[in-house]
């Protein structure tokens, strides 16, 4: 019975949010139901929209998703079978055509974004995994000539990065290679699927009639993988803000203000590669207030990259002077009659050996390239316009 819900529960999802929209003028509260189904061969998803900005930032006219509709989708996603067409379906609002043409390119812009990332990962990960194969035949070489060697402290810094490369590679083949796979052919799924709009309710189906002309689409769209159709050639971006409330948070202090988590959210949707960014907005008040948050947060985003930077440092000489103690312990508990503190001593000698390799070559070095990318941030000019 258990096996069975699982399989039932894994082909229908209805998933049911409580979410809060905010207009101009009234509240308006909206239980959305987000459901999935397999019709005719197909992946169905029903998504109901009330306006344009349910599913575009209310901050951008064209290419930024709203918070909304990413975490609607991102709830189904993981349970999306990875071998079917999707056809995701937008109802309860009409949207006009030049609507509809920016909501289905932001919503293959932002998953080809998140295509680009996936695959750049599974990349990165296999060029280190190949170094990894590359340090591990000259360890086994530096462990084969240390053999017949009768000093244990050098057969144990000889064997440590023996196991270290050849334990990364074997977690990497056997256990993460798979899951990064899935994720490229996960993401790959949704940047290709088709986007249709009903104006009034959902059609929970998809049209047998027009299965084949979606398949097309979706697999037009999944050729268009590799161009650069989709990436950001612009360095500036536009946001429209409708006063000092829609970026700075409420509670921020003066002299040191802090932007909403709504409007960080929609920052970090953001290019890097954005060097302006433009404001227009209908007021003219607080531009110095707005100025200095969305500067704090910059300040604040690099400010934890430092810090994770230099904790980094910090593990790394821990570890090494904890390696050195275990190795003088391990020097002279060599000869002791105790097999369990003989044992002990070399467990801690490989725990902190272990750490303090993968702390150098990769927890360091992620840390740095995230900090120097984070850098890049504070160089953004920012600029009003009236509306």
């Amino acid at each position: 019975m258990l096996f069975l819900w699982h399989f039932i529960k894994k082909e229908v999802i209805i998933l049911s949010t409580t979410i809060l929209l905010k207009g101009d003028e009234m509240q308006k509260t909206s239980k959305l139901q987000n459901i999935f189904f397999i019709s005719n061969g197909m992946i169905h998803m029903a998504y109901q929209a009330y306006h344009f900005h349910t599913v575009i930032s209310h901050y951008s006219d064209s290419d930024i998703l709203s918070d909304e509709f990413i975490s609607t989708v991102d709830q189904v996603e993981e349970y999306v079978p990875e071998n079917l067409p999707i056809v995701l379906e937008i109802s309860g609002c009409e949207f006009d055509e030049n609507e509809k043409r920016c909501i289905e390119r932001a919503i293959r812009k932002y998953y080809f974004n998140r295509l680009q990332e996936v695959k750049d990962e599974l990349k990165n990960y296999c060029i280190r995994m190949v170094y990894f194969l590359l340090s591990l035949i000259v360890s086994s070489a530096l462990l084969f000539m240390t053999n017949d060697q009768t000093n244990n402290l050098l057969l144990q810094y000889a064997f440590l990065p023996f196991w270290f490369f050849g334990y990364r590679i074997m977690i990497f083949l056997f256990v993460d290679l798979i899951p990064q796979i899935r994720r490229v052919l996960k993401e790959k799924q949704f940047f290709a699927m088709k986007v249709i709009f009903t104006a009034n309710h959902p059609i929970n189906e998809v049209p047998i009639e027009k299965r084949d002309a979606y398949i097309k689409e979706i697999e037009k769209n999944l050729s268009d993988t590799n161009t650069e159709s989709y990436l950001n050639n612009s360095s500036s971006v536009t946001l429209r803000i409708n006063g000092i409330e829609d970026v700075v948070r409420d509670s921020s202090i003066a002299g040191y203000e802090m932007v909403s988590d709504e409007f960080a959210n929609c920052l970090e949707k953001i290019d890097g590669s954005i060097s302006d960014i433009v404001l227009i907005s209908d007021s003219v008040e607080g531009k110095e207030k707005i100025q200095r948050a969305i500067q704090n947060y910059f300040l604040f985003q690099v400010e934890q990259k430092k810090n994770r930077k230099k904790g980094s440092q910090r593990k790394i000489m821990w570890f090494f002077f904890a390696l050195i103690l275990s190795s003088i312990l391990l020097m002279v508990f060599h000869n002791s009659v105790n097999v369990a503190v003989n044992e002990l001593i070399t467990m801690l000698f490989w725990f902190f050996g272990d750490f303090l390799i993968e702390y150098v070559l990769l927890e360091y070095r992620e840390a740095a390239k995230d900090l120097k990318e984070s850098q890049k941030s504070l160089d953004i000019r920012l600029s009003f316009e009236n509306e």
